[in-house]
This record gives structure tokens, C-alpha cells and sequence, in this order.
């Protein structure tokens, strides 16, 4: 039976990891740095989306502290309307009416790993058993990241179908990619998932130790 004293310590062991993540990439310039990793990578991943859609992250250069990423869309299908429209308008100029909104990639992907880091630094498991819950969680975690960015992307592309003819043309299937998008979108979902992980990599390889006891038996 795990003892009150026992929990106490790996919950406070827990928060001060947790906490010196958080420290360390707001007072260093991590978190910058790594907000500049996503918008490499999501580029990377996104810049083909769907069937025809095309995708920019570009750091936000507002005054909105709130975000640091801006999204831009526009599609293959959108441009090549521009180009017929310019093209019988006699001009040698297209405009092409992009959709931007922002995101903040601190929120979004960055902090679940760090919950999940803390977690399994917190762990009572051999070094061993850590490295390779670190890794496929990581892993785990990554792949969830990304499924929710393309995830928002095709409910961005959706929400303007008529402008970009990207994603679902459908009402119901819209309210269906909305419903689901509000409920991983939410922080709180991410650090659940990572805690689900942690159950699963972790769990069964948690050693408690009980102490030091002695028993007298009587022959």
C-alpha cells in the first residue's frame, strides 16, 4: 500500500521537476527556440495539405503576446481560379485572399511534453525502464501533436470551403470536425494524454519500496 509520506514526496518532486522545465525555457530562450522547431517541422509536414491545400507557419509578429504562430492558407485550386479570373481580366497580376489565424505553440504542443518529461523523471523505475518511457512517449506525444494540427487544419479548410475547395463540404461533417477539434484542442486534453501514456508505459514497473520490517516466527 503506497504510504501518504511516499505519494507527498513524488508529488512534490513532480511539481519542482515540473516547475524548473518551465523556468528553464521561459529564462532561456527555449521557449522561443522551440516554438521556432514547430513552425519548422509543421511547415515541413503541411505544406501539401489534403487535396491541394498549402500551408505557412510564420512567427507572429503582432503585438498579441498571446501567440507567437501565424497560420496561412490558400490552395492549388484557389490560385488556379485567380490565374483564369486574371487571365480573361486581361492582367498580368493575380491576388490571392489568404486565411490567417494564430496559434500559440506553447499551449498547443510544448507542454505536454514537459508534464510527461516531469512524470516519468518522478517515476520510482530503474534508468532503464525511464529511457524507454521517455522515448515512446515522446514519440506518442509527437504524433498526437501532429495529428491535432492537421486536425485544426481541416477544420480551418473546411470552415472556407467555398474559397479554397479543401477539406469536408459538408454541414454535418463540419459540426462533427468542430465538436471533436474543441475537445483535443483543449490543454487540459493534452496533459490527460500524457498522463494516459504514463499509466501505460510506466504503471506496472512502479517499485514501492516498504521499508525495512522484521517478523519473528515462532517454530
Amino acid at each position: 500500500m503506497k504510504s501518504p509520506n511516499f505519494l507527498l514526496k513524488r508529488l512534490f518532486l513532480f511539481l519542482g521537476i515540473y516547475l524548473s522545465c518551465l523556468a528553464l525555457f521561459y529564462t532561456s530562450g527555449l521557449k522561443e527556440k522551440t516554438a521556432d522547431l514547430y513552425r519548422s517541422q509543421a511547415s515541413w509536414f503541411f505544406a501539401s495539405f489534403a487535396n491541394g491545400g498549402i500551408v505557412e507557419f510564420n512567427k507572429d509578429v503582432t503585438a498579441d503576446k498571446r501567440f507567437d504562430t501565424t497560420v496561412i492558407l490558400i490552395s492549388e485550386q484557389q490560385k488556379a481560379k485567380a490565374i483564369q479570373k486574371a487571365k480573361k481580366a486581361g492582367l498580368t497580376q493575380i491576388k490571392i485572399k489568404r486565411t490567417k489565424f494564430p496559434m500559440n505553440t506553447w499551449n498547443f504542443a510544448i507542454l505536454p511534453f514537459l508534464f510527461f518529461i516531469a512524470l516519468v523523471l518522478t517515476s520510482p523505475i530503474r534508468w532503464k525502464d525511464k529511457l524507454i518511457a521517455l522515448v515512446l512517449g515522446l514519440l506518442g506525444i509527437y504524433l498526437f501533436v501532429l495529428f491535432k494540427q492537421w486536425w485544426s487544419l481541416l477544420l480551418k479548410y473546411s470552415e472556407n470551403y467555398n474559397r479554397f475547395e479543401v477539406g469536408i463540404n459538408s454541414e454535418i461533417g463540419f459540426k462533427c470536425i468542430n465538436y471533436f477539434y474543441n475537445i483535443i484542442a483543449f490543454p487540459f486534453f493534452g496533459l490527460m494524454f500524457a498522463i494516459v501514456l504514463w499509466i501505460f508505459l510506466c504503471m506496472e514497473k512502479i517499485h514501492i519500496s516498504q521499508g525495512t520490517s522484521t517478523q519473528t516466527q515462532l517454530v
